[in-house]
């Protein structure tokens, strides 16, 4: 169960980070 849970937060970690960086590209073509 606990590697389970591990997996599951690392996927999130995941997730969160192609946010950010989508979020991000966004605001760089905003600004130019």
């Amino acid at each position: 169960m606990k590697q389970l849970n591990k997996m599951g937060d690392f996927q999130i970690l995941i997730l969160v980070h192609l946010i950010f960086k989508m979020v991000g590209v966004l605001f760089d073509g905003t600004r130019k």
